[in-house]
């Protein structure tokens, strides 16, 4: 617990320069910080919209595989609502119930999230997305 505040502040600067790389695409949205809280960025989602006739998750899947092509990994941490889980099946929900829900896992990507990460890796990742969306 000693070095929470050290890793909360490390995966902050992250998170700030991401927003300021990545801030002029739009493509993607980034996550909000609210000023009455403070954000541990654990992760960093973005969420990659989407294109007109195409499933929702077709942009943020091939982003994910240029990113992965580039030797950059990234992850889907929530690619299933909750309410489409077995677990929960036996509540009666069914896809469309929860759109907003729905949308938001169709479109997040996690990208590299830790207090380690340098201004010339966070560069290079900003550089490949930058690229996947021109």
């Amino acid at each position: 617990i000693n070095h929470t505040n050290k890793w909360t502040d490390g995966r902050s600067r992250v998170a700030a320069k991401y927003r300021e790389l990545l801030s002029d695409i739009d493509g993607i949205k980034l996550p909000t910080e609210m000023d009455y809280a403070k954000h541990v960025y654990h992760l960093f989602v973005i969420q990659v919209k989407g294109k007109d006739g195409e499933a929702r998750t077709a942009n943020r899947d091939r982003l994910q595989k240029h990113l992965g092509d580039n030797d950059i990994a990234s992850g889907l941490h929530y690619p299933l609502p909750l309410h489409q889980q077995k677990c929960f099946a036996g509540l009666g929900y069914k896809y469309g119930d929860f759109p907003i829900t729905e949308e938001l896992a169709e479109q997040g990507l996690s990208l590299p999230m830790y207090p380690e990460l340098t201004d010339e890796q966070l560069n290079y990742i900003s550089e490949k997305v930058h690229a996947f969306f021109k």
